[in-house]
């Protein structure tokens, strides 16, 4: 192991003329930093009441009991077809 590898504790494998702009970039690439910027203005439009609202619609009961009812009849398909495939390939 390379001292530059010791040094980032094996991180970082290559340190050459490709690789360096991206791993001593400190500043977002500008449609990256843009994109940032879109999102940051839009959740500080948001007000409080409106994220309540949203978030109790979300976590409404109604909404939990059919994701229960989903991961349930979920499980028991995986079930069965883990035991389908069983009957074709035995232990």
């Amino acid at each position: 192991m390379c001292v530059f590898q010791k040094m980032t504790e094996g991180r970082v494998l290559v340190f050459n003329h490709d690789v360096v702009p991206n791993y001593l970039r400190t500043k977002a690439e500008p449609d990256v930093e843009e994109k940032i910027q879109q999102l940051t203005t839009k959740t500080q439009l948001v007000s409080q009441d409106t994220i309540q609202v949203m978030s109790a619609t979300v976590f409404s009961s109604q909404n939990l009991s059919g994701c229960r009812a989903y991961l349930h009849n979920l499980n028991i398909a995986c079930h069965e077809y883990v035991k389908s495939a069983c009957l074709w390939f035995p232990a």
